[in-house]
């Protein structure tokens, strides 16, 4: 070995260091120390592996390795800035340039200034000006140039500016590929090792050739372009794996060695990212010679291994693969199964003694978790593909298929978006209308297909003057949105279209998929009116829906009404004209919802009950409990709305008795007359079917997959709790009723109360839907039984387990979050300074429904007689006071917050270090805890006997 890298900053690139293959890691060490004048006592790290000094390079280092070297606490070490090239901060009219001829010029490239006139030119004139700043540094006259952008699309037409224009948060960077002008490759092991001395073969990571465009077709070229698109936007689960599909489908393991680098560093550098793609394209070829399998075929297969992998070990398990160690009998792989706690560690003998006492803080935290869902391989819906602006994968009927870019069709009058895709069944590139994709569905996939448009929602917004009173407006504004960020973090699909009247009615925003467009439009700015043409808004609103029918047969259909006054346009007068109207919209099965602040129509009132809506009257003050209502699952998500069969009264009354004034949706989706499962039963019969799909070559949908493992989990749990009890639906397993017992020092003493749980056809990468089918009186549960927990909305992602959530529902019943109420009634049983008046509350809920025992609900349900015997395996849920809540693990090193919670110190200490002021927000519960005297703080014993208490009995040693 002549040299190996040497990390000092993960910020700068590594440094190349020529040693002799008898030293040892002191005598690298030494070296270090002499030449770099470090006096303080220094660390090495291998991947986690603390090495011993007594160790020769020679034979324990592995290959292409980097070493990290540490100060004495495990901290990089700050380096003489001589050591390393500073990098600028680019300006607003600065680029960078990244060519693969050198490391220096693959690292770091350099940066040129593009004015307005070079951005907005011809590409193949950029092409002229780019190739020409690169021979200023290099001499590149026998070689073409191939250049990238950001998220890995290949630049061949148009301008540099509409492409930064079309994806604004891609960073000034371009990348190019020096290709040989006359074999049209070029092999940068060559380049590197024979003008750079520091480069060597043995441990480069560029030692594959380095051009992705090596002998591809047309077909293959676009599909270099996807990988660029798809590796960027990784992260180190992802790149797992990657490599353990390469294992199982290729031969080529020895090539993929630098996946790991990237793997343990949670980023990618761009000549990674062309040297792994080297690589996919290399295995494709390989796989092209062997069968008649299309390329696109070979990425489905990949893509659908992820995503089996990402259901199977959401949480539970997560697999880590030693890198090649240098033996006599070649490189291999050593596969390490691992439980939450540990990285599989690794060094000459393969033990895990040497464990780096810091190695968490290069774990995903809960909030990598979170981005992650929107990395790469998560399977889209077609409606989002314009909200994300990259390369990804999405799903329609007819199976995956390779999203690369948006192309605005701006011949069309509603400037309808257009994708362009790549159809892996053909190999060729498509262009697809999204809203139109999105909504033409196989009927027999209906409730199954992950991208299936669910609902139509047109808001009609009341602009009359009387509206700028009172803020009326302004709260309306935001309501909407709030209606509009449920549906889109819920998953639920959806197409928005925005009306406003006021003496005109005007449609600001026709049917469109994309939510953020329907945002933008509901708080733009525009002219107030005088009069209140309720009425013909609604008429307009369902001939837009109706125009559709042919798209949107069989969702549900809803028009959504905002307004403080009574309608008062002649055309409307009759009963006749208000009877023709409603008559539309239930022929058409479309729900009309009110809400009326300050004044209400009692007319739109009733059309709202004959067609299955909800109608709300405010008084002006009481204007921020329209929140509660928009917020609540009840009324933003249409498949809870359990009514009879839709009739149209014969006339027209203006009595008030029947006017709804609160969701009333409490319902199970289980009927009671209904034969339901255990558990236990349920697993057997997903198993059952498992089985039967393996005869025909297919296998169980991921959200199945992921029901049933929070099935076992739960079943494992109940070993040791007695305060849940779970029942699913015989013909839907996604459909569970949930018996939760309180807490003996609640408010409730013990009472048993019954909850709906339903997992949508996105799970697990949406959250469940849970809600209480009990009225229950509590200041952080809505009168519809809406539950406000962190672990059901923005802090929720794919690691959190159903039981997670109702251990943490549990203790929310005991110690409620007062600031954020959303029960009306409870509210009003607030006294001035925010205290709950819980004497008040029980008086005013005197008759709600509980059950005091077990035996209670048990005589109601309707039991399978199945006998099963299952097994559920061993599956650990940590106890929530010694999980770390930024990863989701056991706490190793506990330590005690001025809240009285408990952390992980090494994990604290890198979310500090993140801080700019070392105030960090817990996410359990969302307060703001001060860490500045962290160093105070002491390991907390009687925690950590309990950590060793509970490893003990579940054998996590």
């Amino acid at each position: 070995m002549d040299c190996l890298y040497v990390e000092f900053d993960p910020q700068n690139p590594p440094v190349s260091w020529h040693v002799d293959d008898s030293w040892t890691f002191a005598d690298l060490i030494k070296d270090i120390s002499n030449q770099l004048g470090m006096r303080d006592n220094i660390n090495i790290a291998l991947y986690g592996s603390r090495l011993e000094p007594n160790m020769v390079i020679g034979t324990s280092i592995l290959e292409t390795d980097i070493i990290q070297i540490r100060d004495k606490d495990m901290k990089p070490l700050t380096i003489r800035k001589e050591i390393f090239d500073s990098i600028d901060k680019l300006q607003p009219d600065q680029y960078r340039i990244f060519y693969t001829e050198s490391f220096t010029s693959i690292t770091k490239g350099f940066v040129i200034s593009l004015s307005d006139k070079i951005l907005k030119q011809d590409y193949r004139e950029t092409i002229k000006f780019i190739r020409s700043e690169i021979q200023k540094h290099s001499d590149i006259e026998e070689y073409a140039i191939i250049v990238k952008l950001p998220s890995g699309i290949i630049y061949r037409e148009g301008s540099l500016f509409e492409f930064f224009d079309a994806y604004p948060q891609a960073k000034h960077h371009i990348y190019v590929d020096l290709v040989n002008t006359d074999n049209y490759e070029v092999d940068i092991g060559d380049i590197l090792t024979e003008e750079i001395d520091e480069i060597c073969d043995t441990t480069d990571l560029l030692k594959t050739s380095f051009s992705p465009m090596k002998e591809l077709d047309d077909i293959e070229y676009e599909y270099a372009a996807v990988v660029y698109g798809l590796l960027s936007n990784s992260n180190s689960d992802i790149i797992d794996k990657i490599i353990s599909w390469c294992e199982i489908f290729t031969r080529y393991s020895p090539a993929l060695v630098g996946l790991y680098d990237i793997k343990n560093k949670l980023s990618i550098k761009y000549h990674q990212i062309v040297s792994i793609s080297n690589v996919l394209i290399t295995i494709i070829h390989d796989i092209f010679g062997q069968n008649d399998m299309t390329v696109w075929s070979h990425v489905l297969m990949l893509f659908n291994y992820i995503e089996s992998q990402n259901m199977q070990f959401t949480n539970k398990f997560k697999i880590y693969y030693a890198p090649f160690i240098r033996d006599k009998s070649k490189s291999y792989f050593l596969n390490h199964y691992d439980t939450l706690n540990h990285l599989t560690t690794y060094n000459l003998d393969f033990t895990d003694q040497y464990l780096l006492s810091n190695s968490k803080l290069f774990l995903p935290t809960s909030g990598d978790l979170q981005k992650a869902k929107e990395m790469t391989f998560q399977v889209f819906s077609v409606i989002d593909l314009n909200e994300k602006g990259r390369v990804c994968i999405f799903k329609t009927d007819d199976g995956m298929n390779l999203y690369l870019k948006p192309k605005y069709d701006k011949s069309s009058k509603d400037f309808e978006k257009i994708a362009l895709i790549i159809n892996p069944r053909t190999g060729s590139q498509e262009e697809i209308d999204i809203a139109k994709t999105a909504s033409i569905q196989n009927s027999e996939n209906k409730g199954h297909s992950r991208n299936e448009v669910k609902q139509i929602n047109i808001i009609c917004c009341d602009l009359s003057r009387s509206m700028e009173n009172s803020n009326k407006l302004k709260n309306a504004k935001k309501v909407i949105s709030i209606l509009a960020k449920n549906v889109f973090e819920f998953g639920i699909g959806t197409m928005w279209g925005l009306i406003n009247f006021s003496s005109t009615v005007k449609t600001v925003l026709p049917l469109t998929a994309i939510a953020s467009e329907f945002s933008m439009a509901v708080n733009e700015d525009s002219e107030l009116g005088d009069d209140t043409k309720l009425f013909e808004a609604i008429k307009v609103a369902s001939e837009t829906i109706t125009s559709k029918s042919e798209y949107f047969d069989n969702v549900y259909k809803r028009i959504v009404v905002v307004t403080d006054g009574i309608d008062n346009d002649n055309h409307y007068k009759s009963d006749e004209s208000l009877q023709k109207l409603t008559k539309i919209l239930t022929d058409n099965k479309i729900i009309l919802d009110v809400i009326f602040i300050d004044e209400s129509d009692s007319r739109a009132a009733v059309m709202s009950q004959a067609t299955g809506g909800l109608a709300f009257f405010f008084k002006g003050s009481e204007q921020n409990l329209m929140e509660s209502v928009f917020s609540s699952d009840g009324f933003y998500d249409l498949s809870l709305r359990k009514y009879g069969k839709v009739t149209v009264p014969d006339k027209y009354s203006i009595d008030f008795k029947n006017f709804a004034t609160g969701v009333n949706l409490r319902d199970s989706e289980i009927s009671s007359n209904e034969e339901v499962l255990t558990l236990e039963q349920a697993i057997s019969r997903i198993d059952k079917k498992e089985k039967e799909l393996e005869k025909n070559f297919e296998k169980l949908s991921s959200t199945l997959f992921a029901i049933r493992q929070q099935m076992k989990d739960i079943c494992c749990q109940k070993e040791f709790i007695d305060w849940v009890d779970v029942f699913v639906n015989k013909n839907d397993f996604s459909h569970w009723n949930i018996f939760l017992k309180t807490e003996e020092n609640s408010i409730y003493e013990e009472k048993w109360f019954k909850l709906s749980l339903h997992f949508v056809d996105s799970y697990p990468l949406s959250a469940p839907q849970l809600r209480f089918i009990h009225q229950i009186p509590h200041p952080n549960v809505s009168l519809d039984g809406t539950i406000q927990l962190k672990k059901l909305r923005g802090g929720y992602d794919s690691t959190i387990t159903v039981f997670s959530i109702l251990r943490s529902l549990r203790n929310m019943l005991t110690s409620p979050v007062i600031p954020n109420c959303i029960n009306n009634v409870v509210r009003k049983c607030m006294n001035d300074k925010g205290k709950l008046n819980w004497t008040r509350i029980s008086l005013i809920y005197n008759d709600y429904v509980y059950y005091e025992t077990r035996e209670e609900f048990m005589n109601e349900i309707k039991l399978s007689n199945e006998n099963v015997k299952v097994d559920i395996g061993r599956i650990i849920t940590f106890d929530e006071d010694l999980e770390d809540p930024f990863t989701h693990r056991l706490i190793e090193l506990p330590v005690r917050a001025p809240n009285g919670r408990y952390f992980d110190m090494n994990i604290l200490q890198f979310q500090i270090k993140k801080s700019e002021n070392a105030h960090i927000v817990d996410p359990r519960t969302g307060e703001i805890i001060d860490f500045s005297n962290l160093s105070l703080m002491k390991l907390d014993q009687p925690c950590q006997l309990r950590i060793g208490e509970y490893k003990q009995h579940y054998h996590l040693h």
